[in-house]
């Protein structure tokens, strides 16, 4: 099968290309945002500006008039971030592009399961020191087993550890 385009169109498609995805890739994706919409997608937003910045690769829907582009956290590749998660973009962003080891769809998907569940449990903040130790430290990884055996501060409050009634019961030598 052979497919025209424009000399626009293939310098972008070019562009788009990486060692991680072909132009065969590209195109399948094009046709299945073509057929299915925008589903889960909440890092496009809408442009102002007819072009592109670098690092973004402009998309456009048929039931949009305007462009919308999608924001790319590296290089290399762009990444979706789950809605609740975008807050710290740009904490995940540095983490990523200075963490050791594999950087595979599979890792990032696991990096959003993991933060997703620190989030619920302990909060943006938790999420956040994690993340800043994580990018200077160069970590494999952030995870939540690893965050509720080493990240908490495991001593007891003061308040815990105080018993009342066995105080009340101590006779005093005065």
């Amino acid at each position: 099968m052979q497919l025209l385009i424009s000399g626009d169109q293939k310098e972008w498609l070019d562009l788009q290309a990486t060692g991680l995805r072909n132009k065969s890739a590209i195109i399948r994706d094009l046709i299945d945002l073509a057929r299915n919409g925008l589903v889960g997608c909440d890092t496009l937003a809408e442009r102002t500006r007819d072009t592109p910045e670098q690092g973004e690769a402009q998309v456009s829907g048929a039931s949009s008039s305007k462009a919308v582009t999608k924001k790319k956290l590296t290089n290399t590749s762009s990444k979706l971030l789950p809605p609740s998660l975008q807050a710290h973009e740009d904490l995940i962003g540095a983490f990523w592009k200075t963490k050791s080891g594999a950087k595979s769809d599979a890792g990032w998907k696991l990096l959003m399961t993991e933060l997703g569940k620190i989030q619920d449990k302990y909060g943006d903040r938790v999420v956040r020191d994690q993340l800043e130790l994580a990018a200077a430290n160069r970590w494999k990884g952030v995870s939540f087993r690893n965050y509720e055996q080493f990240g908490l501060n495991k001593q007891p409050s003061r308040d815990s550890e105080l018993d009342f009634e066995a105080l009340d019961k101590i006779k005093m030598p005065w």
